[in-house]
């Protein structure tokens, strides 16, 4: 494969606009493109047409609502080039609608408002893995995200560990990069899979099933389904233009149910109870204090009965690892339907809850620690720190420079979080059990006792088709 110097220099000889002479410049703060390079992880190079600047209107919520967001973004056309050591991996080409090149736009909501350091979304125009792993055409696709949390990587690194080890769904992968655009360097960032439909290597579902966000930014859609609680819900998937009004009054129905069903402690027929159970155990392993923000997407496969509400995957670790000796605020904080489970005693999830920390506990904690030491003797840990440093020049932010803080606070967690959750979970267990109403639902002629549970030959009281029998 040829050196990426070689291609920049066929390129200026060839005049081709999109990738300019300004690529043998001095860049930013002194830094050259091969300097960073040699920092050690991949670099994005993105040139747009005319060396336009992608934009966006700053928003604040509107009253009675949460939070900050960006608006009328710019989808601005370039060309993208992807470089691992020296070798240049992708290219997409010059920018023709539809057949090459890319659109570079700002996303995310604080930190599309709040950050000189914009994060950015991705559109190719022709499927391609920017990820660079192998030749399986399955991990192609337009749509990607370079985004950050300002020194704070080793928590996304760990979040997204969690979210694998816990078996949620889909676990988005992920690798740190440096970032030219526009003959600038603009620091170090991720580079990950965005959260859409794709069957193959994203979220799975049918092309008549939904992704869709519990969203503390619904008031910055223009299309959102209403919720009894305390936010409203947007969509991942469909596109907002696809949705057709039978399509919204389905979507209505069924969220509807879904809430009703929570607030009935009736929830088998309608979500998959696992993956509820799973993703707010997650949430109570890396104790994330974030709770409106925490980025809640959920996913229903298709139109058919048979298919039930899921939890998607985890996305935005900004704040775990803070709530010591304490529950995830999102397990405790009456925003949304996790409360209500917990609150109304719930054994068929509480049961799930339960058997999940079970059968994860004896050996996550090792197996992340495992990880972490593993993870600062790679080849990524070295170049982001390094990276780190040239990011702290570029945008004179010093703070945390250094990623041993980072390491110890993890380390720490990890090391100690299993003696808050060992009793704090068998105590909700035990009182739930206790609480639990006897009108437990039964169905399909199946017997339960009163904790929910299917009934055996040794229990005395039993409830069948809603009826309670006592058994002499």
């Amino acid at each position: 494969m040829k050196r990426c110097i070689t291609i920049i220099t066929a390129i200026i000889f060839c005049n081709i606009t999109l990738f300019s002479s300004s690529l043998k410049k001095t860049y930013y703060k002194g830094y050259t493109l091969e300097e960073i390079i040699a920092l050690g992880l991949p670099v994005m190079v993105v040139e747009t047409v005319n060396g336009e600047e992608p934009v966006a209107e700053n928003v604040l919520a509107p009253e009675g609502c949460i939070g900050q967001s960006t608006r009328n973004q710019t989808r601005v056309p370039g060309r993208l080039v992807m470089i691992e050591k020296g070798d240049t991996v992708y290219d997409s080409g010059e920018y023709i609608d539809d057949v090459s090149g890319m659109t570079i736009r700002i996303r995310g909501n604080s930190t599309g408002y709040a950050y000189l350091k914009k994060p950015y979304k991705i559109k190719l125009q022709k499927k391609a893995d920017l990820l660079n792993r192998g030749d399986d055409d399955k991990y192609k696709d337009k749509h990607w995200v370079i985004t950050h949390d300002e020194f704070n990587d080793l928590a996304t690194i760990c979040g997204n560990k969690i979210n694998e080890l816990m078996g949620l769904q889909w676990t988005p992968e992920m690798k740190f990069i440096n970032l030219f655009m526009n003959g600038e360097y603009r620091g170090y960032y991720f580079l990950t899979e965005s959260v859409r439909r794709n069957t193959r290597c994203r979220l799975n579902v049918d092309k008549d099933g939904m992704i869709f966000e519990y969203d503390p930014y619904w008031w910055n859609e223009d299309f959102y389904i209403n919720s009894s609680y305390v936010q409203n819900y947007t969509f991942k998937y469909p596109d907002e233009e696809d949705i057709k009004e039978e399509d919204s009054l389905y979507y209505c129905s069924i969220i509807q149910q879904f809430e009703n069903a929570v607030r009935n402690n009736d929830i088998e027929d309608i979500i998959d109870i696992n993956s509820f159970a799973s993703w707010i155990l997650a949430q109570d392993i890396l104790g994330n204090r974030d709770n409106a923000g925490s980025n809640i997407f959920l996913t229903k496969y298709d139109r058919s009965n048979d298919s039930k509400i899921m939890m998607g995957n985890m996305w935005d670790y900004a704040v775990i690892f803070k709530m010591k000796n304490s529950w995830a605020n999102i397990h405790s904080v009456k925003d949304f339907v996790f409360c209500d489970l917990f609150d109304n005693n719930c054994m068929p999830f509480i049961n799930s809850y339960k058997a999940k920390w079970d059968e994860v506990s004896g050996n996550i904690f090792e197996e992340m620690t495992e990880f972490i030491n593993k993870y600062t003797e790679s080849e990524e840990y070295q170049g982001l720190l390094n990276s780190r440093y040239a990011n702290a020049r570029r945008w004179d932010n010093y703070d945390r420079v250094s990623m041993d803080d980072e390491v110890n606070e993890a380390l720490e967690w990890f090391s100690t979080r299993k003696s808050f959750l060992d009793p704090a979970i068998d105590d909700l267990y035990q009182k739930a059990k206790i609480n639990t109403p006897i009108y437990q639902k039964t169905y399909k002629g199946k017997s339960y006792n009163l904790y929910g549970i299917p009934a055996g030959e040794n229990d005395r009281i039993i409830i069948t088709n809603k009826k309670k029998y006592i058994i002499r």
